[in-house]
This record gives C-alpha cells, structure tokens and sequence, in this order.
C-alpha cells in the first residue's frame, strides 16, 4: 500500500511539473505574440515568423516529452531551441524593437521556463522508467 502511494505522489509530481513549464511556456508565448504586434511592420513580418516559429518548436518538443516514452531528448531540443529563441530576443533589444524592460521581463521568464525543463529532465533520468 505504501508502494502505491509513493508512486501517486511521484505521478502527481511529475503531472505538476511538466504542467507547469508547459503552461510558462505557452503563457510567455502570448507575451512574445503581444510584442511582436508592436514592432515595426517591415520587422514584424521579418523577426516575427521566427520568433513565432522558435516558441511552437519549444512547445512542440515539450509536448512530445509529455505524451511520449522518450523524455529526455525532447526536452533537451526544448532547453536548445530556448537558448536560440533567447538569442534572437537579444537581437529584438539591439535593434531596439523591445525595450530593456521588455528584454529583461523575457530573459527572466525563460530562464524560469529553462530551469523548469532541466528540472523536469533532472526527474526523469532519476525515475524509473
């Protein structure tokens, strides 16, 4: 009986925590869509669809870590595709299209969402399979 509740706790914890970063990662997704809509048009069109384009794939692998048997390389594509998406915000800054509040509000939440994900990562090569 023990057993049993050890390993609910273990599946409830598992559930929060890749619910977690997945709803962080969709919620900065909305913000990201939010500023894009404020930038240049030229540059909308031009940065927008790779900005957009990063933050589905992040979702996507997220995704396929949640539903599918194989966690770990999923999730390391998602802490990958993170560090570029981080990158061509960087890029956003230096062209002045977000503004250094905006910058550091982004820097801040993927760096929560990158720790989410190497803890999620963390968890599962510790569980048994």
């Amino acid at each position: 009986m023990l057993e049993l509740h050890r390993a609910n706790q273990i599946r409830k914890l598992r559930m929060s925590e890749e619910l977690a970063v997945i709803d962080a990662t969709y919620g900065f997704g909305v913000w990201l869509d939010a500023q894009i809509e404020r930038f240049p048009k030229a540059s909308q069109f031009r940065l927008g669809p790779p900005l957009t384009a990063r933050h589905a794939a992040i979702m996507d692998q997220l995704l396929l870590a949640k539903f599918g048997k194989e966690k770990s390389e999923p999730l390391t594509q998602a802490a990958l595709l993170l560090e570029q998406l981080r990158f061509q915000l960087r890029l956003c800054r230096d062209r002045r299209y977000l503004s250094n509040n905006s910058h550091l509000a982004a820097t801040q939440q993927l760096s929560e969402i990158s720790r989410q994900i190497q803890g999620w990562r963390r968890f599962c090569d510790r569980s048994p399979h």
